[in-house]
């Protein structure tokens, strides 16, 4: 069971940074969608405006949506410290995201160092936290973006991505699809042998590698160059080996690939 802190941007505030118009409502929706399905799942949902005091936990994630004076700006984002398990973290947000139906891509990641003390994250860093990041769900400042974030579609995939990430990063109590954590892969690389490298065979075909694997637990040229494909595929660094940011990902994906088949 996990204690997940969900922090609603700008809510309770009435001045200052008060966010994008909408942006406090549209948080506080996929908040409340969110926690109760997260319950369902064994954990332990606290739902916090902006500038409450965070009490301890697991994982911090900060709800917001972005806003432009250019009305063609747009994409979903992720903001983190510097520091790397909060990162993976945020790549699965983004993997969850997609396999929801999030249709619009995403902009860089934020990692600046003004992250150190911005939207919660140095609050989560000083209370021990180890997992704290910041999603931003896309631009209501951008029409089409604005219209899928609104509609009962729109706010259950964001809802259910939040889910989705608590699950491939710190594992579902009740859920049999999320069984525990990614310890099984520590790196596989070239070279490589075995049923764990035939498992990881297998999710890339999951996920649409063509033309598919042939599953003999060998890594080998044909399962790197795959590996290559879909680190490029969802913005990661392509170095071609299944590092643990990379099983993330690779997993969740699976995983939807195979509810929706």
């Amino acid at each position: 069971m996990a204690r997940v802190l969900i922090q609603r941007g700008h809510c309770s505030r009435r001045s200052g940074a008060t966010g994008t118009s909408g942006e406090q409502k549209q948080v506080t929706r996929i908040a409340e969608l969110a926690a109760p399905w997260l319950e369902q799942h064994g954990h332990t949902p606290i739902v916090l405006g902006a500038d409450e005091p965070l009490p301890s936990g697991d994982m911090f994630i900060a709800l917001h949506c972005d806003g432009s004076v250019n009305a063609k700006a747009g994409g979903a984002s992720v903001g983190y410290r510097n520091d790397e398990k909060s990162k993976r973290a945020a790549q699965a947000w983004k993997a969850a995201y997609q396999r929801r139906g999030w249709p619009f891509g995403f902009r860089a990641d934020n990692y600046t160092k003004a992250l150190s003390q911005y939207y919660g994250t140095g609050w989560a860093a000083k209370k021990g936290i180890p997992l704290a990041f910041i999603v931003e769900f896309g631009f209501l400042t951008n029409a089409k973006e604005s219209a899928w974030l609104r509609s009962e579609a729109g706010e259950t995939a964001a809802a259910r991505s939040l889910v989705d990430v608590v699950g491939d990063v710190l594992g579902h109590p009740n859920s049999e699809l999320h069984n525990g954590s990614h310890s099984e892969v520590d790196m596989l690389k070239r070279k490589d042998a075995g049923a764990n490298v035939g498992k990881w065979q297998h999710r890339l075909n999951q996920t649409g590698y063509t033309p598919p694997l042939k599953v003999d637990g060998d890594f080998g040229e044909d399962t790197e160059k795959a590996v290559r494909w879909f680190q490029r595929r969802f913005g990661l660094d392509e170095t071609g080996t299944i590092d643990l940011t990379t099983a993330v990902q690779l997993q969740a994906m699976a995983h939807g690939m195979a509810q929706h088949q």
